[in-house]
Order: structure tokens, then C-alpha cells, then sequence
């Protein structure tokens, strides 16, 4: 047992800062926004050991909610809640008292330490800890371990807070763009979308060759690539579209024949679906191809032309339209792209299977080509990765952001194809060279996979 001589003089002055709280106060947010991220306030957080203190009453000018919570003993604050898509945690922290040595602190993510720190100062400093979390549920725990008291002193944590901001942008970086309305399924975390069910009773339909998931489409296997191209202001335009066939969506999904941005470079995947996706300048609006044969500032030839509304819901109004997708899902959000693999993933992806069944999955699917029946997977059903799925311990950042989105957001059934794979936005070689992303650098097998029945 420590001595806690001092606590009784701390009690004391806890008690006075108690009753100065207001019901108000002890009801505040857990997480609150900034204008870039989210602040959440240490004093809400769950302690262990339980007889760690809660102080509140405080001036604002020291501690950003006017309350702060003081770790007595060896032991953790801990926080389960959902953050935005972030690229640094930063922990409001001080010591308070040097008792023959510094308080030390650790700072642990979804399991995985990202700070060690002596915190070695009587004021409030900000300790910023590199981790990039896709936006989503996230645990987040903050550790004292080196707890020591005698007659004359005793050493404690205080922690203020812990931000998790957004990273600015860059002239490389779309990872701020995110299509579709924050309501959208392909933006809401799985498990505000139904039950995850204890296993995936479609796992032996899923492969075919290959027994684990493949990413098809970076730049080192192209063909069956989806390439996505964000238009800019002043970029040319055509309405001449070539279509091949008459499959396009004629309702809420239908070109309006009002002219399409054509950025520089812009091209087809060279595979026989020749997919291919247009952003808007203001990011509003999307024009996705399939079987697109040949683009030019004068002509697009395709088979298939979808126009998105990107501030809408994701999926077409009317039952029955197809897409560039034969599911009726949309290209932009079923296919990874190199800034998302790199700086964060906040959406569900798409991922293809050997075969399908006739029905579909009402939303996200609006359509079927399968002909498999009612036991096979069904287009607009919804997978997620295995909460306990261990990340290896030499992933690389792209493999890291690619496995918290099949934890976080999943990924719905949206193609056809050889094997369990997920699509690929083939440009930007040199983002993808960092993010340590290919065809075949994931272990992933389909009984790792849990079908989430949705609500």
C-alpha cells in the first residue's frame, strides 16, 4: 500500500470543485467538434482503477472543459467513440507535482501503443502521436504506469483531452472527398446498419483460384482497373457520348446531355469493362463508363454511361437500374483508390465474387446479372472484417487503412468476377508506391469475412 498522505488535502479541494459543478457539467459530450476533427474531453472517459478522480469546477482558461481527470494509480482512461478520418491523436496532458521522477504515459489505438512519454512538466503540454484511423469507432486508452508516493509527495497523471483533428490538405490529396451525403449506407459504419453475425455462410462461393483477397487494378495489374479522374475548373468538355448499347439508366441515374469534363490523361481500364469515372470540378456530380472504348476532348464511346448525384444517397431511386456496375452500385465508392489506402478510408468499398444470385440486396443493389439461386451471395449484401482480425506487425500504412475500413464500414457485393477481390483506381503510381498496396499483399480469407444482416 502507498502512503497517500497528501490525497487528504486533495480530497478536500476535490470536494469543493464538486460541488461547484453544475448537473449540466457532469452531462457533457464525450466527444465535441472542432472546426477541424474532434475533442474528447478526458473527464468523461472511463477510469481504471475506478478511484482515479474527475475534477470538475475548473477555470476554462487552464483546461478546455473546465475539468480535468487525474489518474491516482497505475492503471487507464479509456473511450470508445467515433472519430473522423485523422492522421495525428494529440493528448492534453500534465504532471502536476514532480515526486521523485515524472509521470509516464502510454497512448494505445484500437490495441496498438502509438505514444510512450514522460511527462515531465507542471503545465498543460500537447503530446501528438502519428496514427492515421480511418473515421469510424475507435478505442482509444490512455495508461500511467509508473505510479510512486511517500510522505512527502505523490506523482499522478492529469489529462485534459485528446484531439483527433483533421490532417490539411494537399495538392495531392483527395482524402477530404468523400462521395455521397453523410447518410448515405456507403457512409455509415456497419454497425449502425444491422447485426454482424458470427460467421460468413457464403465463404465457400467467394473464391475460385485464388483463396484470399486480392486488390485488382493498382498500377501492376491494370486491366481490370476502375481509374478515377477529378476534373478541374477550365478543364475541356464534350457532349458527344458514343454509347454502344442501350443499357444506360434511364430514371434518377440517367446523363442529363449537359457536357462532360474531360481531365488530362483521362482513360478507359484496358479489360473488357473498360470502366471508367469522372469527377466534377465542384465534386458534386459523377459520370461513370462501362465497356468506354475511347475518350478524347471531342468523344466518349462506351457501353454504358451512370451520372451520380454525389451530395445524394448513393443508389438509384427505381429498382432495376444498372450502372457501370451490373449491381446498379456505383464506381466511386466500390473502388480503392491510392489517397484513401494512403491517408484514411471512410466509407464501405465494394468487393466482387464468382457468382451471384438473381435477387439482389434493396439498398444498395438495384440489379442483378446473376443467375445463381437464393443460397448464393447476393448482389448489396454487406461483409465486414472480423473485429479480432490481427494487423500484421510489419503492415504498411495502405494495408493498415484498408483493414480498419473492412472492420469499420465493410464491404457490400457489387461485381462478378474471377475470385474475392476488390477493385482498384489504376492512377497515381506514385501514391500507391508508398501506401505498400498489391494485387496479392493481403492474407484476408473469406472465413475471415462476417455477413452483417442488415436492418
Amino acid at each position: 500500500m502507498h502512503l497517500r498522505s497528501l490525497k487528504a488535502i486533495a480530497l478536500a479541494a476535490l470536494f469543493i470543485a464538486l460541488a461547484s459543478v453544475s448537473a449540466a457539467s457532469a452531462a457533457a459530450q464525450t466527444c465535441s467538434p472542432l472546426s477541424n476533427g474532434e475533442r474528447c474531453e478526458a473527464e468523461s472517459w472511463t477510469m481504471q482503477p475506478s478511484d482515479g478522480w474527475t475534477v470538475w469546477g475548473l477555470s476554462t482558461k487552464n483546461t478546455s472543459g473546465g475539468a480535468l481527470a487525474m489518474l491516482t494509480r497505475n492503471g487507464s482512461a479509456t473511450l470508445t467513440a467515433n472519430l473522423p478520418y485523422t492522421d495525428t491523436l494529440t493528448v492534453r496532458a500534465r504532471g502536476g507535482q514532480y515526486c521523485h521522477g515524472w509521470p509516464h504515459m502510454t497512448l494505445t489505438v484500437d490495441g496498438r501503443q502509438t505514444l510512450s512519454r514522460t511527462v515531465s512538466q507542471l503545465g498543460w503540454q500537447s503530446y501528438p502521436a502519428p496514427v492515421t484511423l480511418a473515421a469510424g469507432s475507435h478505442s482509444i486508452s490512455v495508461a500511467f504506469d509508473n505510479d510512486y508516493s511517500d510522505s512527502t509527495c505523490d506523482r499522478n497523471l492529469r489529462l485534459d483531452f485528446v484531439d483527433a483533428k483533421d490532417p490539411p490538405l494537399t495538392a495531392q490529396t483527395s482524402s477530404a472527398f468523400r462521395a455521397f451525403a453523410a447518410s448515405s449506407p456507403w457512409n455509415v459504419p456497419a454497425a449502425q446498419k444491422g447485426t454482424v453475425t458470427s460467421g460468413n455462410p457464403y465463404a465457400g462461393q467467394f473464391t475460385s483460384y485464388a483463396s484470399e483477397l486480392q486488390i485488382n487494378g493498382t498500377p501492376d495489374n491494370p486491366d481490370y482497373a476502375s481509374p478515377t479522374f477529378f476534373a478541374s475548373a477550365g478543364d475541356p468538355t464534350t457532349a458527344n457520348v458514343r454509347l454502344t448499347t442501350d443499357w444506360s439508366p434511364s430514371r434518377d441515374l440517367a446523363w442529363d446531355k449537359r457536357p462532360i469534363p474531360v481531365p488530362a490523361g483521362a482513360y478507359p481500364a484496358p479489360g473488357s469493362d473498360g470502366h471508367m469515372s469522372i469527377v466534377s470540378a465542384d465534386r458534386t456530380k459523377a459520370w461513370e463508363f462501362w465497356r468506354c472504348t475511347g475518350v478524347s476532348n471531342t468523344q466518349i464511346t462506351a457501353a454504358v454511361v451512370a451520372q451520380w448525384d454525389l451530395t445524394g444517397a448513393g443508389y438509384s431511386a427505381f429498382r432495376g437500374d444498372s450502372t457501370a456496375r451490373a449491381s446498379g452500385t456505383p464506381l466511386i465508392s466500390t473502388t480503392l483508390r491510392a489517397d484513401e489506402a494512403l491517408h484514411g478510408i471512410d466509407h464501405a468499398l465494394g468487393i466482387t465474387v464468382p457468382s451471384v444470385a438473381s435477387d439482389y440486396v434493396y439498398p444498395v443493389a438495384t440489379h442483378s446479372d446473376g443467375s445463381a439461386g437464393s443460397s448464393a451471395p447476393k448482389y448489396g449484401m454487406l461483409f465486414v472484417l472480423r473485429a479480432d482480425y490481427p494487423v500484421p506487425a510489419n503492415a504498411s500504412i495502405g494495408v493498415r487503412n484498408v483493414i480498419q475500413a473492412l472492420k469499420t464500414y465493410g464491404a457490400y457485393v457489387v461485381d462478378k468476377g474471377a475470385s474475392f477481390e476488390i477493385d482498384a483506381d489504376s492512377t497515381h503510381p506514385e501514391l500507391w508506391s508508398q501506401t505498400g498496396v498489391n494485387m496479392n499483399v493481403f492474407s484476408i480469407t473469406p472465413s475471415d469475412m462476417r455477413l452483417v444482416n442488415l436492418s
